[in-house]
Order: C-alpha cells, then sequence, then structure tokens
C-alpha cells in the first residue's frame, strides 16, 4: 500500500478566496503509477483538483500504525475499500503554490 500526499483546491469554490486542502492518500493498488491515477480519480469525485503530489511516498503496513488508533483506522478503511483519504484545510496563503515536503503533515509510519 502506497502513502503520499496531495496539494488540491475546489474545483467549484464557492468563493473566491477558497482555501486549498492537503490530502493524505492510502492507495492499495500493485504500482505507484495506478496509485497516483486512482488518487486523481478519488479527489475529483470529492469535487476537488490535484494540484501538486508532494514527492515523499512510503510503502506502508498495518505495523507502521501500530501505535495510533485514529491512523490505523485509516489504513484499515484503505485495505477494505482500496483507498482512504484524508482532507485538511489549508490557510489561503498555502493553498497558492506548491511546498515541497513537509514531514510534519505526514502520519507516523515505522517511526521515522
Amino acid at each position: 500500500m502506497y502513502f503520499f500526499i496531495v496539494d488540491a483546491r475546489p474545483i467549484d469554490p464557492p468563493e473566491e478566496d477558497e482555501p486549498g486542502a492537503r490530502v493524505r492518500c492510502w492507495i492499495d493498488f500493485k504500482d505507484l503509477g495506478g496509485a497516483h491515477v486512482l488518487a486523481e480519480h478519488f479527489i475529483r469525485a470529492q469535487g476537488w483538483e490535484p494540484v501538486y503530489f508532494h514527492d515523499e511516498v512510503r510503502v506502508v503496513v498495518a505495523a507502521d500504525y501500530a501505535d495510533d488508533a485514529d491512523w490505523n483506522a485509516c489504513f484499515d478503511d484503505a485495505v477494505r475499500d482500496g483507498m482512504c483519504l484524508v482532507f485538511d484545510a489549508l490557510e489561503p496563503a498555502a493553498a497558492t503554490a506548491p511546498k515541497p515536503n513537509d514531514a510534519a503533515s505526514a502520519p507516523p509510519a515505522g517511526k521515522d
């Protein structure tokens, strides 16, 4: 299973200054290219446009989340459903440009 982060913005923002979102993606797929395509599809299906895929990608297993019930639930959802997306709102200024990887925004995996 792959874990990666995507920055997205609303496809149809209700207001001009609508902030974007950072989307944490757990995708259970055999290769990364396919996982990215699926993430794009699922993000768009929620009314968001993917604008930036962060460079950091992790291959994760259940043991990576053994000490964190919330992230373990996300992993379990992805095992059951093939994916889990968690949308976190960005401040308006943060949504305007791609940012370098932010390790603080990633859930623990293997206690990196």
